[in-house]
């Protein structure tokens, strides 16, 4: 299914992004490029605090939190998702695929 979708990217520096994530414009929380920027950030942020958890990497939180980028989002007209992952579009809002 292709959809319109404000899209982005996050990866830790010196890195291959380790998440792309679709966001649904026409749903009131993710109608803005700022609102889906700040959601992706935050999704970003979440996610590297939960791998800083699970590794043994010797660096501090924070350390670890600070070394994620974010692309920002940009609309895309035609983005290609899933059957699953328009379902997650759908109905949260958002979703995480292959593309950027």
């Amino acid at each position: 299914m292709k959809v319109k979708a404000y899209v982005g990217s996050a990866w830790y520096r010196d890195c291959d992004p380790f998440m792309s994530v679709a966001f649904n414009p026409e749903r009131k929380r993710y109608n803005t490029r700022d609102k889906a920027s700040l959601k992706l950030e935050r999704l970003a942020l979440q996610s590297a605090a939960d791998d800083w958890s699970g590794c043994d990497s010797g660096e501090t939180k924070r350390a670890y939190l600070d070394s994620v980028c974010t692309s920002g989002v940009f609309l895309e007209e035609s983005v290609t998702l899933t059957d699953e992952q328009f379902d997650d579009f759908s109905k949260q809002g958002y979703c995480y695929f292959e593309g950027l």
